[in-house]
């Protein structure tokens, strides 16, 4: 399931690459939170920056965050690559400050869904009693989330994104035991898929 996903989001990319020959650049910035399944006692928490390509009510971005900013024993980097449209937009005149009567800006605000794929590498532990560290983990993602554009200056997001990455094997290299019965130990790489979900707050110039 997820070499098919990873292969839909490549497949899609090479699409869209005509569609932004001619598109305007963006810059995004701000945080991003959340849980991770494949590390079930972390969270994770750091900034944000993405730069992309915007034309019409379509997107594509290459983004960075760094997940371990709150968590001084792990080092998490993620580098992505999203797709994004609009589902929905509406535009309305707005109060400009730089007007000599105050009106004749455009506000906007937009439901989008996108669509990603991305890779997390550094170093960081499935889960206290886990082995071996973990140094890489590969995922897809989609993405849904609202946009409040303000007139002349730029837009504010907030998304939600779900991904689906391997199972970490290191989840069962041990287990725990609610009876005092050790639990043994498993030494081959399960099949199963993980999942995390992440809130993404960040301001966005060029939409």
């Amino acid at each position: 399931m997820i070499v098919a996903m990873l292969r839909l989001a490549i497949a899609a990319t090479l699409l869209a690459v005509p569609a932004v020959a001619s598109a305007d650049p963006t810059m995004r910035f701000g945080l991003t939170f959340g849980v991770d399944r494949n590390m079930p006692e972390a969270k994770q928490y750091g900034p944000l920056l993405g730069v992309g390509l915007a034309h019409d009510r379509f997107s594509a971005e290459a983004n960075y965050s760094y997940l371990s900013f709150m968590d001084p024993d792990t080092k998490i980097h993620r580098v992505g690559l999203n797709l994004r449209a609009d589902l929905w937009r509406q535009y309305k005149m707005g109060i400009c400050n730089n007007t000599p009567h105050g009106y004749g800006c455009l506000q906007s605000k937009a439901f989008f869904g996108g669509i990603g794929v991305a890779r997390r590498f550094g170093h960081w532990r499935a889960t206290d009693t886990a082995m071996n560290d973990t140094t890489s983990q590969r995922e897809v993602s989609a993405t849904l989330g609202y946009e409040l554009g303000l007139p002349g200056s730029g837009a504010w997001d907030l998304g939600f994104r779900f991904a689906v990455a391997r199972r970490d094997p290191e989840l069962y290299n041990t287990c725990r035991s609610t009876t005092g019965v050790s639990c043994p130990q498993i030494g081959y790489d399960p099949p199963g898929a993980a999942v995390s979900a992440m809130l993404e707050w960040t301001w966005i110039y060029g939409r």
